[in-house]
């Protein structure tokens, strides 16, 4: 949907998304991080006295701080999604079918569903066929 829809996921019945954990897990770790490691640096193991201006100079290490935190917001949040999308997927058992080899990705669309029964097999090859799908094949994954 191209705008929100409040309360669409408890009609679907969807978890809570943890995307906004992983977003939280990196501001703590990158701000915690980019400001200890300008302490670290400034006035623990290379201390000048510059101007007379303190060691932890906290106004002059919001920029850095800032950065940090989202730089590595940023590289988690990548990661995180490609953890729990699965991805990257090297193997899926539709690579094996003939009609997915010829037709996905040269002359036609390919969808893929993936349903958790096998009773409701024929019923959803059933609809797509009745949709106007030139070929439907079902394809069990290997346990």
């Amino acid at each position: 949907s191209p705008y929100p829809l409040h309360g669409v996921d408890e009609v679907l019945g969807w978890k809570p998304s943890r995307v906004p954990f992983i977003a939280l897990a990196g501001m703590i770790a990158g701000g915690s991080g980019g400001y200890m490691m300008q302490y670290f640096l400034n006035a623990v193991e290379y201390p000048l006295n510059v101007g007379n201006r303190p060691l932890n100079s906290i106004p002059s290490w919001i920029p850095i701080t800032f950065e940090t935190t989202v730089l590595l917001t940023g590289v988690l949040m990548f990661f995180g999604l490609l953890a729990l999308l699965g991805l990257p997927r090297p193997y899926h058992p539709v690579f094996e079918s003939d009609a997915f080899q010829r037709t996905a990705s040269t002359s036609a669309y390919w969808i893929s569903v993936t349903v958790p029964t096998s009773e409701r097999d024929q019923d959803i090859a059933e609809s797509f066929r009745s949709l106007g799908a030139r070929t439907v094949e079902v394809v069990k994954e290997e346990a």
